[in-house]
């Protein structure tokens, strides 16, 4: 299938947040060719990353979600600016979260998320040798900083420990790439900057 089933009528914005999310709910022609609405909402996406110290501990964040009123331990994330580059995004996110910086950053993955209900891609990066500071939260947030062993948080994904799919992606691509060039416990290899 290469052409688009889907028809539009008028898009009909519904709301709007300071955080750069739109919701939308638009009149449209199905698939069907029959008239309906559908609704999803839009951003400018989010970086998430796999911040690793030398000694192979991983920085995760602890924090509650209030959509589903539970606690999550996750990779550390967060939404991009209208026009911001993804990886300036991954970077400003792991200084605020962990006080983590890197000078080693490597794009692992791009992808829609919920693509059935939201516009909203998702930049994974991970981040060598990455040194810790102190963190500046956002007001809205509470989170705590745990560091992990990589090798027990990818057995974790396995086990049902992770239960933010971003986490469970992140960690799993992170063991995929690093394994994939047989980097030594202590990774010195220098990887270049990519976006």
């Amino acid at each position: 299938m290469s052409e688009n089933p889907w028809k539009l009528v008028q898009k009909n914005l519904i709301h709007t947040n300071k955080f750069g999310y739109k919701v939308y709910n638009d009149d449209v022609i199905t698939p069907k060719n029959k008239p309906g609405t559908y609704f999803y909402i839009d951003h400018f996406g989010y970086s998430f990353v796999v911040a690793l110290t030398q000694d192979m501990k991983v920085a995760m964040v602890r924090q509650w979600r209030y959509p589903t009123d539970t606690e999550f331990l996750e990779l550390p994330a967060g939404g991009l600016d209208e026009n911001e580059d993804p990886l300036a995004a991954a970077k400003r996110e792991l200084k605020e979260e962990t006080g983590g910086e890197s000078e080693k950053w490597v794009k692992l993955s791009e992808y829609w998320l919920a693509d059935g209900v939201a516009k909203i891609k998702g930049y994974l990066y991970l981040a060598l040798d990455t040194s810790f500071g102190k963190n500046h939260f956002d007001p809205t947030e509470k989170m705590q900083l745990e560091f992990l062993d990589f090798g027990e948080a990818v057995s974790g994904v396995l086990d049902g420990r992770f239960d933010d799919e971003r986490t469970q992606m992140g960690l799993l691509f992170a063991d995929k790439y690093l394994t994939s060039v047989s980097l030594p416990a202590a990774p010195t290899l220098p990887i270049s900057e990519q976006h």
